[in-house]
């Protein structure tokens, strides 16, 4: 939160407020979990003289993400290796980030629902 004190108004660009909160359990090898909740605030604080009425107030919203892996601990020339399956916006909450480039009021929707697998490793 800041204000532009030259045009009396929000400072440019401010992100909104942000709460993540999740529940999981870590493991290096085994199962392994994550849950969580990512809620931000509406942001209608916005700079219309700076910005010259290109940015744009936005709601707030919500997504779920989850994640199940399995840790292999050391595999071949890998110290430790691992396969993840990640599950994004499992709501298929239609938003987007205060901080989107586009026109104003047209900016481009975050993905919707997703999922990745991904095997990871460290040598």
């Amino acid at each position: 939160r800041g204000e532009n004190q030259q045009y009396d108004e929000p400072l440019y660009q401010m992100p909104a407020h942000e709460l993540r909160l999740g529940i999981g359990q870590p493991a290096e090898r085994g199962l392994s979990w994550r849950a969580g909740v990512r809620a931000v605030a509406e942001q209608e604080r916005i700079a219309t003289r700076f910005a010259n009425g290109t940015e744009d107030a936005t709601p707030g919203y919500a997504v779920v993400d989850a994640r199940v892996g399995w840790g292999f601990g050391s595999l071949g020339v890998l110290d430790t290796a691992r396969l993840d399956l990640r599950l994004n916006n499992l709501l298929d909450k239609r938003y987007h980030e205060h901080l989107a480039d586009g026109v104003s009021g047209q900016e481009l929707a975050m993905p919707g629902r997703g999922a990745v697998l991904a095997l990871s490793g460290d040598f």
